[in-house]
């Protein structure tokens, strides 16, 4: 009797104070307590996209199929636990690789590593596990909403430590993106077209009422920015015969012949 199936059975009989972690339809038995349930909890909340869409995943390698579902059974029956199988042309009953009540979880960066475990007896190979079990590896791919499901490998050529691996594309695993701050430039312009805009709200305002202005005429100060692209033009123009000014005066009026005072 393996640790993980005594876990299982304590956990479910609440005997010692051991509680199950239980989400949307797995059973975590190694998850019992603090902060390993935080951990858990965050791993499958980001998840929770994908387990909404109630699909079974499907793909074949080779003449083998296999068929998983996220937290719920793969044959759909409410007293089935099956989280994923094995299709084989010419196996009569597929093999469990593992079960939704065997769960755990773990997450990272654009990640999240689900494993179900506690799945079909081995017959030939890997004698030191007796059962089966599977990882699926869920993965980080901005916009894929459906998911992709692929076959990586069976790694039975072991005695002990034997596992079906396995990859889902998703973007239920990708972490949340970095607020973007704005940049020093980014604030000053937004400060500068506030004023601004209040500027011309209430100088309009006030040359209305004030004067009764309409059309170009409310525009507050109008003398003054009708000139002023003149002002800029002349004063442009100094600066680029700054050399010359410099020659002719004392103190020059262009800092090094070209930026205008």
């Amino acid at each position: 009797m393996t640790l993980a199936f005594i876990a299982v059975l304590m956990c479910m009989a609440g005997l010692f104070g051991v509680e199950c972690f239980k989400y949307g339809g797995c059973t975590f038995p190694q998850v019992s307590k603090d902060p390993a349930e935080k951990l858990a909890k965050a791993a499958m909340d980001r998840l929770e996209p994908l387990r909404k869409l109630n699909k079974v995943f499907t793909v074949t390698s080779g003449k083998e199929t296999y068929k998983f579902a996220l937290c719920s059974s793969v044959l759909r029956k409410a007293s089935d636990m099956s989280g994923l199988i094995q299709n084989g042309t010419e196996k009569q009953t597929p093999p469990v690789l593992g079960r939704i009540d065997y769960a755990d979880i773990s997450g990272g960066k654009n990640w999240v590593l689900l494993e179900y475990s506690n799945g079909t007896n081995y017959t030939t190979h890997c004698k030191q596990d007796t059962r089966r079990r599977a990882l699926i590896m869920i993965t980080c791919v901005w916009g894929e909403k459906e998911g992709v499901f692929r076959f990586v490998e069976e790694n039975n050529g072991k005695t002990k430590g034997c596992y079906y691996l396995f990859e889902l594309d998703h973007e239920a695993a990708c972490s949340p993106l970095p607020k973007k701050k704005l940049s020093t430039g980014s604030i000053l312009l937004i400060v500068f077209f506030s004023i601004a805009g209040v500027y011309l709200l209430v100088g309009v305002i006030y040359q209305r009422v004030t004067s009764g202005a309409k059309g170009i005429d409310q525009i507050p100060h109008l003398g003054f920015w009708l000139n002023f692209g003149s002002l800029t033009a002349v004063r442009m123009s100094i600066c680029n015969l700054g050399v010359f000014f410099c020659s002719m005066y004392k103190k020059c009026m262009c800092g090094g012949g070209r930026a205008c005072l």
